[in-house]
């Protein structure tokens, strides 16, 4: 699995940016998936392999993102969790949403406003009112992965919204 994710470096975890004279705090992906969460829900030998300071502000949506990884073993393949978050508006975040979705998405019920398994890239894509979040965690090849480890990482996600 390859993603090339393009950021803008800030000072701070948690971005700060004026308003409409309201000083607004964005989520940071690293304080809603903690590293915890990962070792209790897919691996306990996890460790965090992205500081989550590449946070960025574009035209009013957020980004945030977090990694947690361990070393590739004799099995070769990769453990992981990683969330993506972007918040926006709701219509904007709905859209990046909806055209994230892929062919043939498995709607998956019970998380947020919408969500579902997008199966071509094995990402958990949960949309909850400003906040688009995206999953994956796995134990194994991509082709193998399922949304569970996804789904029990986005109900713990949720409760910090």
């Amino acid at each position: 699995m390859v993603a090339i994710i393009m950021y803008t470096k800030l000072e701070e975890p948690n971005v700060v940016q004026e308003t409409d004279l309201q000083a607004r705090v964005y989520k940071n992906a690293c304080n809603l998936l903690t590293l915890d969460d990962a070792r209790e829900i897919v691996d306990g030998s996890l460790r965090q392999t992205s500081d989550g300071k590449s946070d960025t502000i574009v035209d009013g949506t957020a980004s945030s993102s977090c990694t947690y990884s361990r070393r590739v073993t004799a099995s070769k393949y990769p453990v992981y969790a990683n969330i993506q978050l972007q918040e926006s508006n709701g219509a904007e975040a709905r859209v990046g949403f909806e055209a994230a979705a892929g062919k043939f998405p498995l709607d998956i019920e019970g998380l947020g406003v919408r969500s579902y398994w997008n199966q071509e890239t094995a990402q958990l894509h949960v949309l909850k009112n400003e906040f688009w979040i995206m999953l994956s965690a796995g134990k194994g090849p991509l082709e193998r992965q399922s949304p569970e480890l996804s789904k029990q990482l986005a109900k713990r996600i949720l409760e910090r919204l």
